[in-house]
């Protein structure tokens, strides 16, 4: 990113290596949409905020860094959810095809719900992310049709 300081590379290590942390797994599908916005480049001003506070505050940036991954998972969250075609059926994100373009939109509506859930607590477990993974596998494109004539 041109124009920022100098400054914001380390904050924006700092908070990728954390996102990375929050995001790891085997990389099944819901587990790629989530990093595929969350982990896709930004400047992540909201996050560097945080650290700066932190910092400003007598705290330490390593000890804020939980915090500014979860307000980046929030953000991304919310992205993906924005650029659904029920909302601004947006076809780009950060340069990149949106993420329900990327994924399709049951799995990308999972990855908005999961990168929320990772925020609340210790990152999702592999079994849950496995369980999600099974029920969605080979489905995004029946779960984002709509549904039949007779259903309606």
């Amino acid at each position: 990113m041109t124009g920022l300081p100098p400054f914001f590379a380390d904050c924006q290590d700092r908070v990728t290596t954390e996102l990375r942390r929050l995001l790891a797994g085997e990389g099944g599908p819901v587990e790629r949409a989530m990093g595929y916005t969350a982990l896709a480049p930004s400047k992540q001003v909201r996050a560097v905020l945080v650290l700066l506070c932190a910092e400003l505050c007598r705290g330490s940036a390593a000890q804020a860094a939980p915090a500014a991954a979860a307000i980046e998972l929030v953000h991304a969250s919310s992205l993906i959810l924005d650029d659904l075609p029920s909302m601004d059926d947006a076809p780009l994100r950060r340069g990149r095809r949106a993420n329900h373009l990327e994924s399709g939109e049951a799995i990308a509506i999972l990855a908005a719900s999961a990168d929320r859930r990772s925020i609340c607590g210790p990152p999702i477990s592999q079994s849950a992310l496995k369980r999600w993974s099974a029920f969605t596998e080979g489905r995004p494109a029946h779960c984002s049709s709509p549904p039949p004539p007779a259903a309606r």
